[in-house]
């Protein structure tokens, strides 16, 4: 028997508006060192969420959709040491 990882269901585009506002939020905050609500978990079944979401209505894709950039990208004020 296998199981999946568990994903958030986004029944409409109001829903996905609002994951991907929920998930940038998470995202800004965890790259400026505060807290933020979601635990890790819940994040990443909210970007899957918003990943199957995209995939069957790609003419509704954010901009600002989390899927949109590079997980590592770097912030601002962001300098190599080396």
């Amino acid at each position: 028997m296998t199981s999946s990882a568990p994903i958030a269901v986004l029944a409409d585009s109001e829903a996905y508006t609002r994951a991907v506002a929920t998930a940038a939020a998470a995202r800004a905050a965890h790259h400026a060192g505060g807290a933020y609500a979601l635990d890790d978990a819940t994040y990443d079944a909210l970007l899957r969420g918003i990943e199957a979401y995209e995939a069957g209505h790609p003419a509704e894709v954010l901009p600002e959709s989390p899927t949109r950039s590079p997980a590592g990208q770097a912030h601002g004020g962001f300098r190599p040491c080396c």
